[in-house]
């Protein structure tokens, strides 16, 4: 289901009075969760000190949801805890990030186009994405060959590894709609783990209708 910029602003993504919450299952609001987050008094005095590192903000995630005892957490709980492991002194910048910065080689063209593919990835929505996708070969080839790594390495449930053969491909007829083709897209907009949790019953009761979905997509030929 989409998410408009309106529906953001609202339950269950933004309370008004305790700030937005965090969802695991829409990537717009993950994205917004952290841009407000670096942009806050406290969060932006982490950026400051190289401490808003992605693994950093994922053991604040983890620590505020263990201490809260929910998912869901919102703004306010997030930042009171990245406060209390910061004061703790267990928030740590990145080791000889500065030295190790200046002993990398230049990089190549293509090698610095395939970075600012991957941090355009991190930092947009899924829908964003998509739409660059659709006009820009290059970053749609980006994709592609991340959605081919995920699948290589990543389990995601018999509904798929029972189609992934030339020879299932070429039995089963798969009628390609419109829902479909917008399936495979968000797909190729996913990371490994946000695949993994998708797939699997104990993170999605939709888990089902995702796998067949890929399994689909796969045997069309869209993924």
């Amino acid at each position: 289901m989409s998410v408009t910029q309106e529906d953001l602003q609202y339950l269950p993504y933004n309370d008004h009075n305790l700030g937005r919450i965090f969802t695991r299952n829409c990537r717009e609001n993950i994205v917004l969760f952290i841009r407000e987050f670096k942009e806050s008094e406290f969060g932006s005095r982490l950026v400051a000190e190289g401490l808003a590192t992605a693994e950093t903000l994922d053991q604040i995630l983890a620590e505020t949801q263990r201490r809260c005892g929910h998912d869901d957490v919102n703004m306010g709980e997030y930042v009171r805890t990245a406060k209390s492991m910061w004061m703790n002194g267990d928030l740590e910048p990145e080791q000889h990030a500065a030295a190790a910065a200046s002993a990398e080689p230049e990089l190549t063209e293509p090698q610095l186009r395939w970075r600012e593919y991957r941090e355009f990835s991190e930092t947009h929505s899924g829908d964003q994405c998509r739409a660059r996708a659709r006009v820009d070969a290059g970053y749609r080839s980006f994709m592609h060959k991340n959605l081919e790594r995920e699948l290589r390495s990543t389990p995601v449930g018999d509904a798929v590894e029972s189609v992934g053969t030339d020879a299932v491909r070429q039995d089963r007829k798969v009628k390609i709609t419109q829902e479909l083709n917008d399936f495979a897209w968000e797909y190729r907009a996913m990371s490994a783990a946000e695949v993994r949790k998708n797939s699997k019953v104990a993170t999605n009761p939709n888990a089902a209708t995702f796998n067949k979905n890929v399994a689909d997509c796969i045997a069309a030929g869209l993924i």
